[in-house]
């Protein structure tokens, strides 16, 4: 009776969660977008996926319905490949009338932090920074779980900008990236060391068990 209770009063409990009527069935962050997108035509919204690599970024764009309207582009990540995305993404707002532009970049360590905070400076441009794992999730419900390549990437990522998802990137001066970045190679060369020193005297403990000259 207490569940049946529950339902008439339009609440669904699934998994110890429950939905309330009136709330949005993906949370709140799709609420957010929901709010954001609401009124716009959404063959004029342009969402914008980026899969990161260390040498390059694969870009390809859709709009709230879905429809592709950027195709697939490798291009260099530098700064020349930098001004070809903006000129990528300025191309594609004319030839929609986009009012609403949203790049999301799918993270991945440092590399792709530089990046965001240069799209941070374009005012037309809003950035969301994507979970991996949100990622390789979203490509395997499109039933691309093993088939992995840049192309499906920045699909999964403009299905996941679809959806609502991602995170608003942090706001940070560069050289606070500069740090952050040195930091990080600073930490993987110190474990690495340290993964090295483990190794060497495994070997030496091998050739020689109980040596203990220093």
């Amino acid at each position: 009776s207490a569940r049946l209770l529950s339902v008439t009063k339009s609440n669904l409990e699934i998994g110890g969660i429950v939905m309330v009527a009136g709330e949005h069935i993906g949370g709140q962050r799709a609420a957010a977008f929901a709010r954001r997108t609401a009124g716009l035509d959404p063959d004029r919204v342009l969402l914008v996926g980026v899969d990161v690599a260390k040498p390059t970024w694969f870009v390809l764009g859709c709009t709230l319905t879905g429809q592709v309207v950027l195709e697939g582009r490798r291009l260099a990540a530098d700064r020349a490949g930098f001004d070809e995305l903006v000129g990528l993404l300025a191309g594609a707002r004319d030839e929609l009338g986009a009012q609403l532009v949203v790049v999301g970049v799918e993270a991945a360590g440092h590399l792709h932090r530089t990046l965001v905070a240069h799209l941070r400076e374009l005012p037309w441009v809003d950035v969301q920074v994507l979970n991996p794992a949100s990622v390789a999730e979203e490509r395997k419900k499109q039933l691309n779980r093993r088939r992995k390549t840049d192309e499906l990437d920045a699909a999964a990522c403009c299905q996941l900008l679809r959806n609502g998802g991602g995170s608003i990137a942090p706001v940070q001066p560069m050289p606070v990236l500069a740090l952050r970045t040195l930091w990080s190679g600073r930490k993987d060369l110190v474990e690495m060391r340290a993964g090295v020193r483990q190794r060497m005297h495994a070997l030496i403990d091998g050739l020689w068990p109980g040596l203990t000259a220093r």
